[in-house]
């Protein structure tokens, strides 16, 4: 078998080359015409590559966000999903080919509708209040900061006992970064609708409160969570009495 198989491969082989070389012609026998077209059009490409400018990298806006309805159209009922690859897709859009821009760069309100449009898929998406509240509030811009406190917000109202931490983390930038107390002091009293959330949260009203002078009204709402049994260390009682009493010299506790 093997003496027989070899003589036929060695024939198919000299047969391939043989029609091969057959139905190929030398170059000579091409028309000049066609040469010379040839010839030109490789010293066009040439020339064009030449003055061309090079390549510079564009920032490209961020697109307006898709439809709510389109997306349960094409998702196949994977809204988790499709909320999530939402998300990423607007995160991702400020690293963009040949540029990366800052958070300041981007269009701030088409970015929150794209947020929106991935709670409304799946409203167990933590992402968006989340980047909102921590990345892209710490901006050196206080409109657009003002722009995600208020979409965290709008975010919280809506699931309190989910998304409290990003209402508390917003009330700390709106006394940090914005330094407008009587934001903070808005959400922080929201927050009072989050019933799971610890001890610490429910603070936040008071101390607020005693930093904007209201010292009355913070000793009023300590009484109320210590009679609710919402606080209930005593160490913690007393630190809190203290640094209402004397707000400038009492030191963070240590429990």
């Amino acid at each position: 078998m093997r003496c027989c198989s070899m003589p036929s491969l060695l024939w198919i082989c000299s047969a391939v080359k043989t029609s091969s070389s057959a139905d190929q012609r030398p170059w000579r026998a091409v028309p000049w015409p066609w040469l010379l077209l040839l010839c030109g059009a490789l010293a066009a490409q040439a020339l064009w590559k030449a003055w061309e400018p090079p390549p510079t990298a564009r920032a490209r806006d961020l697109p307006p966000a898709p439809s709510v309805a389109s997306l349960r159209v094409t998702d196949l009922g994977e809204n988790a999903a499709a909320s999530l690859l939402l998300t990423l897709r607007a995160l991702s859009y400020d690293d963009q080919p040949g540029i990366s821009l800052p958070y300041k760069a981007l269009n701030y309100p088409r970015l929150i509708h794209w947020f929106d449009a991935a709670l409304a898929l799946d409203p167990r998406n933590r992402l968006p209040p989340f980047a909102a509240s921590l990345l892209y509030s710490a901006v050196p811009d206080p409109a657009k900061v003002r722009l995600m406190l208020a979409f965290t917000h709008r975010a919280y109202l809506a699931d309190p006992e989910r998304r409290w931490p990003w209402l508390a983390y917003a009330a700390l930038a709106a006394q940090h970064t914005l330094h407008d107390p009587k934001l903070a002091l808005r959400y922080a009293r929201d927050l009072d609708r989050a019933r799971n959330a610890p001890p610490w949260v429910r603070e936040m009203p008071v101390l607020l409160l005693s930093n904007l002078g209201h010292t009355r009204q913070a000793e009023i709402l300590l009484g109320g969570l210590v009679a609710s049994g919402v606080l209930r260390n005593p160490a913690e009682i007393a630190w809190m009495k203290d640094r209402l009493e004397h707000p400038d010299a009492v030191a963070p506790p240590d429990w």
